[in-house]
């Protein structure tokens, strides 16, 4: 759908409605589960700790926002099933993520994991019957 949509609109605007939508249903999602458990007044009480706000604003910002961008950009120049081998890199990105930023420890199946997602992705891409 994203592929078709790039035709008549930027990435930018894909991703701003995409990043909206998402926003507007997780806090419904849990607004609800909040009512349920009758804490609907602890709803924003998490915006009051400083690491949740960081991890909030690395998750939408980073994450969100820069794959969400550069999926679409990606979806206007290459086939969808091409692109969507890129979404396993998101893993090694992680891994690597952990490892510079919280001080998390890189085992051997780590490494050995992010070298088959790479040869997943080149095979894939490269050693096309075409």
């Amino acid at each position: 759908m994203a592929r078709i949509l790039t035709k008549d609109f930027s990435g930018i605007e894909l991703s701003y409605i995409m990043i909206i939508i998402s926003f507007i249903a997780f806090n419904i999602v849990a607004f609800v589960k909040n009512l349920i458990n009758g804490t609907v007044g602890s709803f924003l009480a998490p915006l009051g700790n400083i690491d949740f706000v960081l991890a909030i604003l690395y998750l939408g910002v980073l994450s969100s926002l820069c794959t969400s961008l550069l999926t679409n950009y990606i979806l206007s120049k290459i086939q969808a099933s091409k692109m969507s081998v890129f979404s396993n890199l998101g893993t090694i990105i992680s891994i690597l993520a952990g490892a510079l930023i919280l001080g998390e420890k890189l085992y051997s199946y780590h490494i050995i994991g992010s070298i088959l997602i790479v040869a997943g992705v080149l095979g894939t891409n490269f050693l096309d019957s075409k």
